[in-house]
This record gives C-alpha cells, structure tokens and sequence, in this order.
C-alpha cells in the first residue's frame, strides 16, 4: 500500500493501513479516542471489574516495589475505535511486551472476553521483555493501562478489545483499496473477536492446561482400490459410526472431541452437504445420551464426482464438519490442494478462513479453540506460514483420506506428521491431530495421530518419538464391516518428550545424567534430587516440564526426600502459614505405596480459605486424570491443613503431574481473589 515502503516496527503506514482497512470492513473508525476510563483502583472498586482489578493492581505494585503506578491524569485514549459495532482495536509494539504486563495476563480473570491470543501475548512478553525506567514505574503504568483498555468492554459495554501486534505482518503492504486484502483482514479481526475468551488466567499452568480430550478414530480397511470411493460402502460406515462413539464416551469422561478421517462417507455424484444430515441424525442418539457432556464429532465428507466412478473420479467437494448434540456447528472445504491435477478438478475453498455451510471452520470446546484442516490442508501452514497463520485457535484437527499399499496411492505414512503434523505444530505452537482410513494395509502402531512439536528444535524432526504424544488409552480393535478400527484417546495431552532435539548436543544429559530416569535428572530445576524414587520424581519432573517459573519448585526434604513444594511467588510474603500446593511421597514415612497432591495452608490464619477450597474437592478429583482420592488431613501437629489427592505408587506420572495442574488451575484464582477480599493480596 506504501509507496515508500515498511519504515520498521513503528512504520506510520502501518497505523493508517490498519485505520483505512477498519474502515473499509466496518465503517466509521475513530483514532485516539478518549474513552474516559478512570485509572485509578478506587474508582473501579464496586463494579463489574473491582476484584478483578484489584489483584491484578495487587501483583503489578508486588512485582518490582512500584505500587503507585497509575495517574489520575491519564488519558485513556485507544488506537482505534469502531462504531458499529462497537469495539477497542489497539495496536501493540514491542515496549507494551514488559515483565509487568506478563504478569498482568496471568491474573486474568475466566469469564473476560478478549480478542487476542492471551497465550501468544504472554510469550511476547517473555521473549521480548522489554524495559524503559524512565519513569521507574513506567512499564507498570503501561501495563495497567493496557488492562484497563482490556476491561473497558465489560464497565462500557463494548465488544471485546481486539490487539493485533506491530510485527505480526508488515501492515502496510495490505492494500485498503485491494478486495483481497481487506477480505484477508477482515477474517483477522473476525477472528480475534471470535476468540473472545480467557476460560482461565494465564498462570503457570494455564500454560500446559488440561484441554478437552480428543479421540482419534483409525479405520483400516479391506476395500479394493476401486471401490475407495464407492458410496455402496456408506451404509457400513453409517452402521459403524455410533458404536464408535459410544465406546469412546463408555471410556472418557468430561468433554472432548472425536476425530474420523476424511471422507468418511461419499455422496457420489450428490454434493457432500447431502450428507451432513444423514450423518448427525446416526450420530444424534447417542450423543444425546450424554447431554451432561459437550462431545464433538468431526468427520469427512466428500461428494459431486467430476466423473464416473469407474474412471477414478476427484471429489469436487472435500468438507470436514463437527457437529455436536444441537447439530452442526463447524465445517471447512478444502482450501491447499494436493496437485495441479486436483486444483483444477475440486472446488476450493476461497480461503483457510472461509466459512462454508455458513459456519466457521473453527468451534470451541470449553474454552479451546479448534481448526478443522481437510487432508492436504495441513501443507498449508506448514510451508507458508506468514500466509497461514494461526487464526486464534489452540489444537489443529487434520482428517487425511487414505494411506494406500506402494503404487496403489498415497503411501508413505511418515510424511504427514514429519511435514505436515510437526510444522505446524511449531508454527502455530498447538498439538495437531490426525487420523485417516489404513486401505488394505494394518494400521501402524507407531503412527502418531496427536503431535506436539518441541518449540525449541527449530529444524525438521525425524524420529516420531519427538514430537509424538503418547495416548492416555486405546479403543480396540473395533470390528467393523471393513475391517477393524482402533480409537486412541488423548488427555491431559502435553509433549510426550523434553522440549529438546534428538543430538546430544541439543540435550546434554543425553550423555549420561544422574539418577537414570532417561538422563534428565541433572537438568532439573530442583536441587539434588538423586535420592528420590522414580515415580515421585517423575511425577514432579513432568509437572516442572509445563512450569513457567521453576523458582516456585522446591525441592523441601533432603533425608527423605518426600516433598516438593509449588510455592507460589506472590503468596509467599504472606509468611510461615502462606497457602501452597505440594507433591508428598507417602512411602517412607507413612509406609503407604502412594503419592499424593495437596493444597495446604495454616489452620488459624486460612482456615476458612481451607473450608472454601474442600467444598470443591469432589469435583476437583473428578476432573484429575486417574480420578484420586480426595482426603482432608487437619491431624497434622503443626497446624496445617492439607486437602489432599492420593494416588496409589503404581500410577502414571503424566497423571500425577496431570493432577497437580488441575489443582493449581481450578483453585489458584480462588485463593488470589479469597487473599484480596481479606487484606492478603
């Protein structure tokens, strides 16, 4: 758009780019307005936002000693104000991105809708952590203010405040007066206003959060080469489809998504939307049997042959749709083709972000977004990502078609989770997964439908078991008029490896680390920690992992070594009887073969605090993978009250670690706005 060309992160094109193009979608736009926002505490104390606030306020004047940060005289000005409908646009340089404000994102509350990634945000501020002390306080004011521009919608009744950053794109090579461009745009701001979601406060562990779990569905099959597409066999895969779900819902609990291939079913020379209906009414019985739950089905569907079917016809219709218990809420086409030969015979979407049966291509469970890629969509990110970027979404959903016997079609399983998988997965920093239907050929054990690329290996992985994630559980076989199907069923699904590249120079302890628990011992942020035995360790290690600040792990016990501490920073001002979560190992001074995760704090001082938190535990414990046993300990001599989880010695570490982020998660706010309300915070 500029003649002169990008000037740099604070290109003046760049903002008038992005007013002209505001303009375009949404009409009239206001810059710099004055939203006559109080910058004060006190003058929010009463509304919706005052709690909120107030331990935000709280941990920005805790975190450097700069507590008088916030200027009655400020103008409360925004970048951009749309006025119909009514919403904040601000555009973010680097010095917004301050320890200050990292720390701001972590206390955000569940519940406030903003329309930018939160996650993305945070990284920025970590990676960049930018300074400016003139003012001493000057990256508190910025931050402070930047909050109060992110809850303005909710004192004045506003959209959701969208951010987009300064180095996201070069801004000014979108062209206002190009359709291409401000489509391209508009999708963005769409996007981001369609996150419109915390779902939980940016804590340490909200970082590696407990998400919905997904099933993937893997079909091998025993039909001919020229029958793959042949709409007679539906009627199986009809027949197949709610006995798939319901043996995946008789194994999970708690919400999650199930994942078929591609084309699971053909409409032949009908369109593939023929068969939407058909396919959620099989499903719907089910599904409706666990109305409690939120269950998302994804499946494929292609349809409209561009010829007969004995000449090997391209589907010119190749959709993924999901669709739930109310009925249809996503559906994508396929929008990156596989060849020139395929381009030309489908129709395509016109872009990753199109709508098609007049819904989005992405839904939310919860509060995680997912994206639907059909087949060969995930090639798209993969190897454009600036064209290709993450639309605000936090899991990627790939429905491949086929994998065929050599020089029967498409054969090499291992190209899709080491090109398309992984890349994507460290482009857009999400797990992705993917199944596909096995044609007259076993399904591979150690095929890997969930991937979670280590964020610091920049070069391309090799090995699945770098980027694989294990499966908490396999379904199956499945016996089905084809053949067999295999479900595996992913929970609590982090990176199943250190976020590390297979050389030992990339991971040292490699060549021989202490404590033989896959070398990792001498990498771990807690001191000396040889003596402990392996399932405690692992446990702790696992959870250390997901943990942003491994300052708050404290190793406490040197003889025996049975307690780690997740000591929370902005708690331990409050002293000796502070509030804290710990990891015990039962088995040396109880003789239990256990391992528990508790929550604990002084019975005098926190006792009603203690009494709040154990009226959540029996739903708590039925959200912990591997579903403990909830147990309040009040005999300990020194005055404590523990809450505790106990799970027995032989149990998966991922659970345990699984176990002490959903403790963390769902009682950390708790106690922060309990701390705040009683003079603590």
């Amino acid at each position: 758009m500029h003649d002169k060309g990008h000037s740099g992160e604070r290109c003046p094109a760049c903002k008038d780019a992005v007013a002209a193009l505001l303009e375009r979608c949404y009409g009239r736009v206001e810059r710099n307005k004055n939203l006559y926002l109080p910058a004060l505490l006190d003058e929010w104390i009463g509304g919706p936002c005052g709690a909120d606030l107030s331990v935000i306020h709280s941990a920005l004047g805790d975190l450097r000693g700069n507590k008088n940060f916030a200027n009655p005289a400020w103008r409360s000005e925004v970048d951009f104000f749309v006025s119909d409908p009514e919403f904040i646009v601000e555009f973010d340089e680097s010095q917004h991105f301050t320890a200050p404000r990292a720390e701001a994102l972590e206390h955000y509350p569940p519940g406030l809708s903003i329309g930018f990634p939160i996650e993305d945000w945070h990284r920025h501020c970590v990676e960049i952590n930018a300074h400016d002390n003139d003012p001493v306080d000057r990256d508190e004011k910025r931050a402070w203010y930047d909050t109060l521009r992110d809850f303005a919608p909710k004192r004045l009744g506003l959209g959701p405040t969208v951010r987009l950053y300064s180095r996201e794109r070069e801004w000014c090579s979108l062209d206002p007066n190009r359709e291409m461009d401000v489509e391209a745009f508009r999708m963005l701001i769409d996007e981001r206003r369609d996150i419109a979601r915390s779902g939980e406060p940016l804590s340490i562990e909200n970082q590696d959060r407990l998400m919905p779990w997904v099933a993937t569905v893997m079909l091998s099959s025993n039909r001919p080469k020229e029958r793959e597409k042949d709409p007679a066999f539906d009627e199986g895969r009809f027949q197949a489809l709610p006995c798939i779900i319901e043996a995946v819902l008789a194994s999970t609990a708690g919400d999650g998504v199930i994942l078929f291939p591609g084309g699971w079913v053909h409409g032949g020379f009908d369109t593939a939307a023929s068969q939407i209906e058909p396919l959620f009414q099989c499903a719907h019985s089910v599904l409706t049997e666990a109305r409690e739950r939120q269950v998302v089905v994804c499946i494929g569907i292609d349809g409209r042959f561009n010829r007969p079917l004995e000449n090997d016809p391209y589907d010119q219709d190749q959709l993924a749709v999901a669709f739930d218990r109310t009925g249809l809420i996503a559906a994508g086409r396929k929008f990156f083709w596989t060849d020139e030969d395929e381009r030309d015979s489908i129709t395509l979407a016109a872009g990753y972000a199109e709508r098609e049966e007049g819904l989005p291509r992405t839904f939310t469970v919860g509060d995680t977004g997912f994206y639907l890629f059909v087949c060969y969509d995930i090639y798209g990110p993969a190897r454009k990502p600036d064209k290709y970027p993450n639309p605000g979404v936090d899991v990627g959903l790939n429905l491949i078609h086929r994998f065929c016997p050599k020089k029967q079609g498409p054969s090499q399983t291992n190209y899709f989770p080491r090109h398309g998988f992984a890349p994507v997965s460290r482009n857009w920093k999400i797990p992705i997964f993917g199944t596909g239907v096995f044609y007259r050929r076993p399904l591979e054990a150690n095929w890997p439908s969930g991937v979670w690329h280590p964020l610091e290996s920049e070069g391309l992985l090799t090995h699945y078991d770098e980027y694989g994630i294990s499966p908490a559980k396999t379904i199956g076989p499945i016996a089905v008029e084809e053949r067999e199907v295999v479900v595996r069923v992913y929970e609590g699904y982090r990176p199943a490896k250190p976020a590390v590249g297979r050389s030992e120079a990339a991971d040292p302890a490699r060549k021989g680390g202490k404590g033989g628990s896959g070398g990792r011992r001498d990498q771990f942020p807690v001191d000396d920690l040889a003596d402990q035995r392996e399932v405690f360790f692992e446990s702790v290690r696992r959870f250390a992992e997901g943990h942003r600040r491994s300052g708050e792990i404290r190793n406490m016990r040197t003889k025996p070594k049975d307690q780690c501490w997740v000591d929370i920073e902005s708690w331990r001002r409050l002293g000796k009887w502070r509030p804290l979560y710990e990891f015990y190992d039962l088995i040396e001074r109880q003789g239990r073969d256990e391992v528990t995760v508790e929550f604990q704090c002084g019975t005098a001082p926190y006792g009603a605090l203690a009494n709040l938190i154990k009226e959540q535990m029996a739903v708590i414990a039925a959200e912990m993978p591997g579903l403990p046993r909830p147990n309040v300990d009040t005999t300990t001599p020194k005055g404590w009250t523990r809450l505790q989880f106990t799970y027995p010695g032989t149990a998966n570490p991922d659970e345990i670690a699984g176990g002490m982020r959903v403790l963390i998660d769902r009682t950390r706010r708790d106690v922060d706005v309990w701390l705040a309300e009683h003079g603590n915070a």
